[in-house]
């Protein structure tokens, strides 16, 4: 082993409760002589490992993340900025995102430290809300999807879509959302989306439940702009970031989305396996259940 890893562990409380697998990894990486972080005071603390000081997140070789897709997603909105290639090991139910299982982590971590992987930089996307009254803009990375939504208003939004200069006729639905690869097997793939592979540069717009099939979902490509906009109800309504707090919206705010300079950097195996792998977990996760 050429150089020694900066590595950080990070986990989620409801899926590792008692720290049992955590254990196991730290033992792997002692083994491997690896400088371990966390951002968790409770690992910080039982294992007595540094909780790492901001300015030591670009010096990271690995970020392993103990849990599912959620668990990613809340680690790259806080330190999403710092671009550490992830490698997770799934404990939630789908794990679209999580390259390791519980069978299989010991495995795909000792191929990690012989070099026998690759980076996937999965596109995400950026969004503007500029409001109508003045309110400050509003500026975030998407790793998911955003989705706008009727809320609790029972009726159909009249939603005004533009991508770049070319303005569709008004669609009438419960909402729309716009996600990126990775989230397309999220909420766009209940709402009838597509599904698109990790390495797509490319992502999606997918009416939720419209009133008619004039629009149907609608994948463009990574260097348009998305513009989302209502001028025909004086009704509030709602915007999600990744399932993140409500943002409420009225009349003649604006979304824009595009993409953004950041990418979901993600460790693989197989090149083969991972253009696929995304539909493969979804669709069988679906069959078991």
């Amino acid at each position: 082993m050429a150089n020694k890893k900066n590595i950080l562990i990070t986990y989620n409380y409801n899926k590792d409760k008692d720290l049992s697998l955590c254990k196991e990894v730290l033992e792997i990486l002692k083994e491997k002589n690896c400088d371990v972080y966390t951002v968790d005071e409770v690992i910080g603390e039982t294992f007595n490992i540094d909780v790492i000081a901001e300015e030591l997140f670009y010096n990271l070789d690995l970020a392993i993340i103990l849990g599912g897709d959620g668990t990613i997603l809340d680690f790259e909105r806080k330190y999403g900025k710092y671009s550490v290639p992830i490698f997770a090991i799934n404990l939630g139910r789908v794990g679209a995102l999580a390259i390791a299982s519980i069978n299989n982590y010991k495995e795909l971590l000792d191929r990690y430290f012989n070099n026998d992987y690759f980076v996937t930089n999965n596109l995400t996307l950026r969004c503007k809300i500029r409001f109508a009254d003045g309110r400050e803009d509003i500026n975030q990375n998407i790793y998911n999807e955003i989705v706008l939504h009727r809320g609790m208003s029972f009726k159909m939004l009249p939603i005004d879509i533009a991508i770049n200069s070319t303005k569709f006729d008004k669609i009438y639905a419960d909402g729309v959302l716009v996600a990126t690869p990775s989230g397309s097997s999220a909420y766009n793939f209940s709402a009838g989306g597509p599904l698109l592979s990790h390495d797509s540069n490319c992502y999606v717009i997918t009416p939720i439940c419209p009133q008619t099939r004039d629009f149907v979902p609608l994948v463009v490509s990574k260097d348009d702009t998305v513009r989302l906009f209502i001028n025909d109800i004086d009704d509030k309504f709602s915007v999600s970031i990744d399932g993140g707090e409500l943002i409420t919206i009225k009349k003649n705010d604006l979304i824009y989305v595009y993409k953004s300079d950041h990418y979901l950097r993600l460790i693989n195996f197989n090149k083969q396996k991972s253009i696929y792998e995304t539909v493969y977990k979804v669709m069988s996760s679906n069959t078991k259940n």
